[in-house]
């Protein structure tokens, strides 16, 4: 388990995220506000929540454009036996039966730390690239097994959140709640966030109301 030597302030959000998904997530955000009507969210869908404090939504948009800018989503793992919420993703490479250590990231909520951290390996010095089946991504235990690994690197995304949800109500759809505490920073808030999960070799695009 990934604990910080210092835990940040609440409600501070990491103003530079990771180099390998700045271009890719000027595009998803495009698509935000570029997508069709007739892929907006129905009655019968759950819906996009807009945040009530500007930095709340900053946040989410940040966290919904770099699940956007990924290739595909690998795994889903709610919060259960473990007390993260965490979603596995490719963000580089084809979908296959086989994935390659650099090519996947794992974002984790912690509702005891109320931080969003996001885990890489670390690149080859040597040129070998570390590859593993997909099937024992989707294998519980493979989180605490990637969080402990000391070639991964952990990374906060955003602070001051009190809970996560992750919901998948259909195979082209992912929601991701963000919720805030009364006692966070800019006080209690709660946003939600539509991702339309596009083919795996075209990338994903966001939902907007």
């Amino acid at each position: 388990m990934y604990s910080p030597r210092h835990r940040p302030a609440r409600g501070s959000v990491l103003t530079s995220v990771l180099v390998t998904f700045s271009i890719a997530c000027v595009f998803a955000t495009a698509a935000y506000f570029a997508m069709p009507a007739s892929l907006y969210a129905t009655r019968d869908q759950p819906q996009a929540i807009e945040a009530s404090n500007e930095r709340h939504q900053e946040t989410l948009d940040l966290l919904a454009s770099m699940i956007a800018s990924c290739k595909e989503i690998i795994a889903i793992k709610p919060r259960g036996a473990s007390p993260y919420a965490e979603l596995v993703l490719r963000v580089s490479g084809e979908a296959d039966e086989h994935v390659l250590a650099d090519e996947v990231v794992l974002i984790s909520h912690s509702r005891v730390l109320q931080t969003i951290v996001l885990f890489e390996h670390a690149p080859s010095d040597t040129g070998h690239r570390i590859a593993f089946a997909r099937s024992s991504v989707e294998r519980p235990g493979f989180a605490d097994q990637w969080r402990a690994n000391p070639e991964v690197s952990p990374r906060i995304l955003a602070t001051g959140i009190s809970d996560m949800q992750l919901e998948r109500p259909s195979v082209e759809l992912l929601r991701i709640v963000l919720t805030w505490a009364p006692d966070s920073a800019d006080g209690k808030d709660v946003a939600a966030a539509l991702i339309a999960m596009a083919d795996p070799s075209a990338g994903s695009s966001l939902l907007q109301e």
